[in-house]
């Protein structure tokens, strides 16, 4: 792939609107997703949509930029550094807004201001994204029980 086929791939945001296919339910979802929205599946053909290795490439770039932001966040956050793991995992959401960890983290981070209904909010938006994500299922079920 030319070098600039690739940085227009990631500077103009065009990989936040392509599209890949799901190869077990044939569902078509956003790029940047990690599993199909509609069976969960994690396997997806990107050339049937139009997609070309730029776009999977990109695509890739910003999974891996999103995991770093995460994890920076999560270290923060175990520090106890609030505000500053708030930032990294909003960050993670701005290169791929389908990133369902960094929204659950989110939800974790309010939990612990005392905002529980904030942090519900993040806890579903994560679900919506992925039903799978780890712990948010388990955060917004105790959510909902301490808000009655």
């Amino acid at each position: 792939m030319c070098t600039r086929c690739y940085d227009r791939a990631m500077d103009d945001d065009s990989v936040l609107t392509a599209q890949k296919r799901c190869m077990e339910c044939g569902a078509v979802t956003e790029m940047l997703r990690f599993r199909c929205p509609a069976c969960g599946h994690e396997l997806f053909d990107f050339t049937s949509t139009g997609a070309g290795p730029e776009f999977f490439e990109a695509m890739q770039a910003r999974q891996k930029r999103a995991e770093q932001h995460t994890s920076q966040g999560g270290l923060l956050f175990q520090q106890g550094q609030m505000d500053d793991a708030l930032a990294e995992f909003q960050q993670a959401i701005e290169v791929n807004p389908w990133n369902a960890t960094a929204h659950g983290n989110i939800g974790v981070v309010f939990l612990r201001r005392g905002q529980p209904e904030e942090a519900l909010r993040w806890f579903e938006r994560a679900l919506e994204i992925d039903p799978r994500v780890p712990g948010a299922k388990e955060m917004a079920e105790q959510v909902r029980g301490q808000l009655g």
